[in-house]
């Protein structure tokens, strides 16, 4: 496509995310929200808007279906995000976020999405619409009726991009055995492809080492959460860690998100693949001060960023 983006974001299964609070959970009665939310969601949706605050120019293409995937759409172009719609028989999801402010406690219910009856036409069109894009990024939950080597099947395809997946077990198991770029598992999300406890980042190095042996991925960028991110690439027998500086963690929410679109912002202008894992890790880093779902402050990020330093090796 010669009018193809910089990069394209792909989210076969987003969600209206909906934020609910009320002063205290009280069983078998009826209460009344104090604070209420809707903002698009999943995973390459959310990677699209902060590419978008970052200055990237990205298209998000996004599974749409019923009177909530139009929903979806007006709300990232009230964001100036630009969509691919790809229609869907059935709902768009939403995911539930409940909290109790007396306790703080948060509970979280997510509707499982629109059915695929027919996969094969849904990934060629998907192929077909990367083609070009300097770098595709491949994130969120899968659709039922998806196999869980849709994401691979995606990734082994647009040839000459540069491709970022960021999926969970079974999907990732799929993932790490074809020939993405650049794959970023949590470190809970390696252990259990691996099926054993990661305790320490030397069993986290060991993990990914084995896993980028049974395969042809590029590299792995493990999320260690509050304590930074490795980075482990198939050709480079160092290994680097990106560690953050520490702050007042208001809600983990979307770290993960923020921190492929910082990696994915950084590789877009250029800059050397350990350089952008430090970038994510701000990025992360800076989502961890926001309440909620909200998105992170791009001035924030490049400025914990500078106090950082880059990655050091180990």
């Amino acid at each position: 496509m010669s009018d193809a983006p910089a990069v394209t974001t792909v989210t076969l299964n987003p969600t209206i995310d909906v934020g609910l609070e009320v002063d205290r959970f009280l069983v078998d009665h009826k209460m009344l929200a104090t604070s209420v939310r809707r903002e698009p969601g999943g995973g390459g949706v959310n990677v699209a808007r902060s590419l978008r605050r970052l200055g990237t120019d990205c298209l998000a293409v996004v599974g749409v279906a019923g009177p909530t995937g139009t929903e979806l759409v007006t709300l990232l172009a009230a964001e100036d995000v630009r969509v691919h719609e790809q229609p869907m028989a059935g709902v768009t999801r939403e995911s539930f976020s409940l909290t109790d402010a007396s306790s703080g406690a948060q509970y979280r219910v997510v509707t499982p999405g629109p059915r695929v009856s027919s996969p094969g036409p849904l990934i060629a069109e998907i192929i077909d619409r990367c083609l070009g894009c300097e770098i595709v990024v491949l994130s969120g939950r899968l659709n039922p009726g998806l196999s869980a080597a849709t994401y691979r099947q995606i990734a082994d395809g647009p040839a000459g991009s540069l491709v970022v997946v960021d999926c969970a077990p079974p999907a990732l198991d799929e993932v790490v055995r074809g020939a993405a770029a650049l794959v970023k598992p949590s470190r809970r999300e390696l252990a259990a492809v691996v099926g054993e406890a990661l305790a320490t980042r030397s069993d986290v190095v060991a993990a990914a080492r084995s896993v980028l042996a049974a395969g042809e991925v590029g590299a792995l960028v493990v999320s260690l959460g509050a304590q930074g991110a490795v980075l482990v690439e198939r050709d480079r027998t160092a290994h680097y860690f990106a560690a953050p500086l520490v702050t007042a963690v208001v809600s983990t929410v979307g770290c993960g998100d923020a921190m492929v679109a910082g990696m994915v912002r950084a590789l877009e202008l250029g800059r050397p693949l350990k350089i952008a894992v430090g970038f994510g890790v701000a990025a992360g880093t800076a989502a961890a001060t926001s309440p909620g779902t909200r998105l992170f402050d791009p001035a924030l990020a490049r400025a914990l960023e500078r106090e950082m330093g880059p990655p050091e090796v180990v």
